[in-house]
């Protein structure tokens, strides 16, 4: 038999919280007006010179239409799998938006400090509804 997750209706509606915000963040990377991937790492550049991330930032500045379209797709791609999905999907594209909440930070806390306690609050939630879907995993 295959283990499966039983949610309660909390840990179900705060995954769909979570989710919604990953899509709506990965569509607003579409419009330049809502947020410009472009600006932000402007900004990131000027506040890590001399920092040993300023050549990383430089790279991610300079291939900014790519980063952008990579960031837009794996956050809409986890949003979609953490709203909608079921099973394993949604524990390993909630995992994987862990790394990517920590690459935001690195680079952007200088230029940025409120990208902080808002990419905290979105990994301890990350984390939290882990832990929840993993404590109500029932063998069916």
């Amino acid at each position: 038999m295959r283990n499966r997750t039983v949610e309660s209706r909390s840990t179900l509606r705060a995954r769909r919280v979570l989710g919604a915000c990953y899509l709506a963040a990965g569509i607003g990377k579409c419009f330049p007006s809502w947020e410009s991937t472009e600006g932000r790492l402007t900004q990131a550049l000027e506040a890590n010179r001399g920092t040993v991330i300023e050549q990383p930032t430089q790279w991610l500045l300079r291939e900014h239409e790519g980063v952008n379209a990579f960031v837009a797709s794996a956050m809409t791609g986890a949003g979609v799998a953490i709203v909608a999905g079921e099973g394993p999907i949604v524990d390993t594209a909630i995992a994987c938006t862990l790394p990517m909440l920590g690459c935001f930070v690195t680079v952007l806390h200088r230029a940025l400090p409120a990208v902080i306690p808002v990419d905290l609050a979105f990994a301890g939630a990350a984390i939290w509804i882990l832990r929840k879907r993993r404590q109500s995993r029932c063998v069916s």
